[in-house]
């Protein structure tokens, strides 16, 4: 059995897919929308035991308010479907992932050559059939740091 990740072989991840936001009410104060969809790939020599590449579909949704010019709160959705597992015995929707964020970020500083924001955010993963016995898993993350734009 190969491990993903050795060197045995050349691997490759590919994927592509369109962007859309959309900003809604006044421009100090916005409702901002964002939906990304992607396709992607991972090549037969990133699976182990695989006979072909596998393919998945997933994307994001994200909703962000700024209730003022140095706040912004946010909610997001993120999916990971399948389309095509690497090993075809394996069910299609195995590792198939939800998750769900919410967050906040407060610049201190904003300036014309750069900010400097604190950011925290709640994640809460699902990945299907990913335990040993095939249950789900879920994961939970918290997180704070400083966001630096220059």
């Amino acid at each position: 059995m190969r491990s993903a990740g050795s060197n045995e072989e050349r691997s490759r991840l590919i994927g592509s897919g369109p962007e859309a936001n959309l900003w809604l009410g006044p421009t100090v104060k916005p409702l901002h929308l964002i939906l990304v969809v992607a396709h992607g790939q991972d090549s037969q020599a990133l699976i182990p035991e695989a006979t072909r590449a596998g393919t998945f579909n997933g994307g994001f949704v994200e909703l962000g308010y700024s209730p003022t010019l140095r706040d912004t709160i946010f909610a997001r959705y993120d999916g990971l479907r399948n389309q095509t597992q690497g090993v075809p015995d394996n069910p299609r929707n195995l590792n198939d992932q939800d998750a769900g964020t919410i967050g906040f970020r407060h610049t201190f500083d904003i300036g014309s050559r750069a900010e400097y924001a604190l950011h925290g955010e709640f994640t809460s993963t699902r990945t299907k059939m990913a335990a040993a016995n095939g249950s789900d898993v879920r994961k939970n993350t918290l997180f704070f740091g400083i966001d630096f734009a220059f």
